[in-house]
């Protein structure tokens, strides 16, 4: 049989970038959005120029379609002969690791060039991580004034505060926290675990935890739970790769302690980790393991009275009220496959294997299956969606580096399992397009007129004021300008109103406090930022609740800026 011509990986290179290059050229002439688009219509524009290159015929370059279509063919059949050839499907894969971890770094920097946060909740968070660097609760009764609860753990504010203490700017500090956070958490996952099987299988482990984290990679990075909780994760993952007994049992199950305070529900995350423990050292380690860290996780609650234990569990099941949403649980489930594609793929060579390797497979996949479906069902809640799966992703890659490893150059790779690999990675890629370029975008913001410096401006315009932040027509989901709150606590000394919270009331359908209403009928502020032009507290959820009525009576407008208008309290005048 002859033997069929693949190109080598210089020609396959050389034609992925002649492709991409082809591709970009008529991205730029055919497809480009207009300058004046911006970012919030990239995806409306995208399509109105996608159909107008139907009507543009005469400037379309045929050969220019031509060397990206065959380019592209070279290049994908290029990338298969190196996929089963296993010495340069290693080589690829560092090296894309490497690619992979560049871009992250350059989204990080988008991020933190960015003035403002990506996210309603991370301002949220933020006031009450400024509450607890103060002293006071983050869990209270129900009808506290500050709506300080919150389902999220002891840990996420303690560490939140420990930045603010350092780094005086609130959203800066927090948003190191997440960066700082995430690279802490991949360099102790690298650094332990290819100790122990390389670094080759480790680099392909960490493009996966990479690839899956692009899919909404704002929750691996942002001032929310969710990104402590993948830096915990993936040190309990880097925990249970060490060597001698005692250490690993203990810095696996601090991590995963602290993972689970970030947010309870995070406890099937690390059901993965415990798997490996489990098939790699046996039952009796992972048992100690996980009780050690049930034990440690009421650490916090015992050891400071600020997190009173009762007021957290009662905030959490006011959350299980939530309404059950079945498209969520669909679309999780959707997801969950998805995550798993890259070790289900060697879950099933290692059956074909048969023996301990085949046994011990079965049941690493059997209870991660199992914490899927649970985080599946949780996350259908309404207010939930996919992202809460994201950390599996340290635990999924230390199963698939360990039955990997297992599994040596038995492990061969055929053309339509390259294939599948090929797609899977491409899937990644194009599903996180928008969310990527969010990040990017935020190096175009930096330096510019923003309602951050405006509401710098005010203070120092209004020294020894009290200062809240206010709302119009929108809410923190719909009007970015109110993501800035934090920036006014050092006013205020204490958290007003906040529709994040409020919105939990309105979901679990339980009465606003009126404690919280009251602050405006007594004057408490002295001034409000309400979004300009804009009517006081207009928006549908502060319908019936007496809101406007008692600001309309008890504010007046003082003037308009750019971004906020001003607005005193009576007594002032």
């Amino acid at each position: 049989m002859a033997k069929i011509w693949m190109p080598n990986p210089l020609t396959t290179l050389v034609c992925g970038v002649i492709h991409f290059l082809g591709a970009f050229v008529l991205y730029y002439y055919f497809l480009a959005p207009e300058s004046s688009s911006g970012h919030i219509g990239f995806l409306n524009a995208y399509v109105a120029k996608a159909r107008g290159m139907f009507y543009e015929l005469f400037s379309f370059r045929a050969v220019i379609l031509a060397g990206v279509f065959g380019s592209g063919t070279v290049a994908l059949y290029g990338l298969i002969g190196v996929l089963i050839d296993q010495r340069q499907f290693q080589k690829l894969a560092v090296w894309t690791g490497m690619g992979l971890f560049v871009y992250s770094f350059l989204m990080l920097a988008g991020y933190l060039a960015n003035p403002n946060y990506l996210d309603a909740g991370e301002s949220h968070v933020t006031m009450l991580s400024l509450l607890l660097k103060d002293g006071k609760p983050i869990y209270s009764e129900l009808d506290n004034p500050d709506l300080a609860n919150t389902w999220y753990g002891p840990v996420l504010f303690i560490v939140n505060a420990a930045f603010l203490l350092i780094v005086p700017d609130p959203i800066l500090a927090t948003k190191l926290r997440g960066i700082i956070g995430l690279m802490a958490g991949f360099w102790l996952f690298f650094h332990f675990a290819s100790k122990r099987y390389g670094k080759t299988l480790v680099w392909i482990g960490s493009a996966y935890i990479v690839l899956t984290l692009f899919i909404a990679f704002f929750f691996a990075v942002g001032n929310r739970a969710d990104s402590l909780i993948i830096a915990f994760s993936l040190a309990a993952a880097a925990g249970a790769t060490l060597g001698g007994s005692r250490r690993r049992m203990w810095m696996a199950a601090i991590c995963m302690a602290a993972a689970v305070n970030c947010k309870v529900t995070a406890a099937a995350y690390m059901f993965p980790i415990g798997a490996y423990i489990a098939v790699t050292y046996g039952w009796k380690p992972a048992l100690q393991t996980t009780f050690l860290a049930m034990g440690l996780f009421f650490v916090p609650f015992l050891v400071f009275s600020l997190f009173p234990l009762n007021h957290y569990m009662a905030y959490i099941m006011m959350a299980t009220d939530n309404a059950f949403e079945r498209a969520l649980l669909l679309e999780n489930i959707g997801f969950s496959l998805f995550l798993m594609f890259p070790f289900l793929w060697v879950f099933v060579k290692c059956r074909g294997k048969g023996g301990d390797v085949g046994k011990d497979s079965m049941v690493a996949t059997g209870i991660t299956l199992f914490a899927l479906a649970v985080v599946s069902l949780t996350a259908s809640k309404e207010g939930s969606g996919f992202y809460h799966l994201l950390a599996f992703a340290p635990g999924l890659a230390l199963l698939w580096i360990h039955f990997t490893n297992k599994l040596g150059k038995e492990l061969n790779i055929s053309i339509p399992g390259g294939l599948a690999g090929i797609s899977w990675v491409l899937g990644c890629l194009l599903l996180t397009l928008g969310g990527n370029m969010e990040f990017l975008y935020g190096f175009k913001l930096r330096g510019g007129q923003n309602p951050g410096n405006e509401i710098r401006q005010i203070i120092q315009d209004y020294p020894g004021k009290r200062i809240a932040m206010g709302y119009g027509q929108g809410n923190d989901y719909s009007d970015t300008r109110l993501f800035y709150r934090p920036l006014l606590y050092k006013t205020t000394r204490n958290n007003p109103m906040n529709a994040v919270t409020m919105i939990e009331f309105y979901c679990s359908k339980q009465p606003i406090p009126q404690s919280a209403i009251e602050r405006f009928g007594n004057r408490t502020y002295d001034l409000f930022l309400i979004p300009k032009e804009e009517e006081p507290f207009s928006n549908n959820l502060f319908e019936g609740l007496g809101i406007a009525e008692t600001f309309g009576l008890n504010y007046v407008h003082l003037e308009d800026r750019n971004f906020f208008g001003v607005w005193e309290a009576n007594f002032v005048r």
